[in-house]
C-alpha cells in the first residue's frame, strides 16, 4: 500500500515537473518572439534612418552643385574665370540651356531662317556651340531626334554646364535674295494708226513705259522731214487708254512696264508726205519732274 502510495507521489511529482516544463518551454517561446520582433522593428527603423540620411545627403550633394554651377556661370558672365571647384563641376554637367519662357528655335543662327521648333519654358536642351556672331546658339532639337536647330540668346536664359567653353560655330548662311531685273528709265514710241474724231485727222503713237517711273503729263510734237514743227499737242494726264479713244478729257497716268496712247492731229499735213512725232513724257504735271523722250517717223 505504502510503495503504492509511493509511486502515486512520486507519479504526481513527475507529472508537475513536466507540466512546470511545458510551461516555462512557452513562456520561453512567446519571449524569443517579442525580442525578435522588437529586433525586426529596431532594424527597419535603423534602415529608414539610414535611408533618410542618404536621402539627406544626396539632397545636399545637388543643392552643392547647383550653388557651385549658379557661382560658376555667375563667375564666367560677369567676365571673370570660375574656381578649380566650379570649374570641375561645370565641366562634369553636359551644357544645357534653359530658357524660362520658352523660345523659338530656327533652322540657322538668324531671323531670316525658318522655325523648326518650340522650346518649352523652364525645360533644359543641350548645347553643342554658339555662332560666330555670339548672339546664337546652337542647341538638340527637342521635336526631332539627332538634329540641331539654333536659338537667339536672351538675357534671361539660364545655363548649365561650361557652356562658355564651346566651340564657336559658323552656321548655315542665308542664301542671296535675287532680285527682278531693272530697266533704266525710258520709253519707246511706235505709230499705230490714224484716227479720225469729230472730222479732224489724229495720228495715234503707242507709248511703252520701260523703266520703274510713272508719268504723269507728255508733249507730242509732230515735225516734217526737216525737222520744223507743224503742230502739237500737249496736256496733263495727255494719254489714251486705248488706239481707239478720241482726244479730249483727262487720261491715264502711264505706270511702270504699261503703255498707253497719245495722239497728235495731222490736219495740213499732205497725203504721203514723211512726218516725225516726238513723244516727251515727265513724272509730274506740267511738264517737271524726270522727263524722257522717243521719236518716231512714218507716213500717215
Amino acid at each position: 500500500m505504502k510503495s503504492s502510495l509511493l509511486f502515486l507521489c512520486v507519479l504526481a511529482l513527475i507529472l508537475s515537473a513536466c507540466a512546470g516544463a511545458t510551461d516555462q518551454s512557452a513562456l520561453q517561446t512567446a519571449a524569443a518572439g517579442t525580442l525578435n520582433a522588437e529586433v525586426a522593428t529596431a532594424q527597419a527603423a535603423n534602415q529608414s534612418d539610414a535611408a533618410l540620411q542618404t536621402s539627406e545627403a544626396e539632397n545636399a550633394a545637388l543643392q552643392a552643385t547647383v550653388n557651385a554651377l549658379a557661382t560658376a556661370n555667375a563667375q564666367i558672365q560677369a567676365g571673370g574665370t570660375a574656381t578649380a571647384a566650379a570649374q570641375a563641376t561645370l565641366s562634369a554637367i553636359p551644357p544645357q540651356v534653359v530658357p524660362p519662357d520658352g523660345a523659338i528655335c530656327r533652322s540657322g543662327p538668324d531671323a531670316g531662317f525658318g522655325k523648326v521648333a518650340d522650346l518649352a519654358p523652364g525645360q533644359p536642351v543641350l548645347v553643342y556651340g554658339r555662332a560666330t556672331n555670339g548672339e546664337w546658339w546652337q542647341v538638340a532639337n527637342p521635336e526631332q531626334d539627332g538634329s540641331t536647330c539654333w536659338v537667339f540668346w536672351e538675357d534671361d536664359f539660364d545655363f548649365l554646364g561650361d557652356v562658355f567653353n564651346l566651340p564657336l560655330l559658323a552656321g548655315p548662311t542665308l542664301p542671296t535674295p535675287t532680285f527682278a531685273p531693272t530697266h533704266a528709265p525710258g520709253i519707246s514710241a511706235r505709230y499705230v494708226d490714224n484716227l479720225t474724231c469729230s472730222g479732224t485727222r489724229y495720228a495715234i503713237v503707242r507709248v511703252l513705259n520701260l523703266g520703274p517711273e510713272t508719268y504723269q503729263s507728255a508733249i507730242v510734237k509732230l515735225s516734217d522731214v526737216n525737222g520744223d514743227e507743224i503742230r502739237r499737242s500737249d496736256g496733263n494726264n495727255e494719254f489714251l487708254p486705248t488706239s481707239t479713244t478720241c482726244p479730249g478729257g483727262e487720261g491715264p497716268i502711264l505706270k511702270p512696264g504699261g503703255e498707253a496712247f497719245v495722239a497728235v492731229s495731222l490736219d495740213g499735213v499732205a497725203s504721203g508726205a514723211t512726218v516725225s512725232i516726238r513723244v516727251t513724257v515727265c513724272t509730274e504735271t506740267g511738264y517737271k519732274g524726270n522727263c524722257w523722250s522717243s521719236a518716231v517717223t512714218f507716213i500717215p
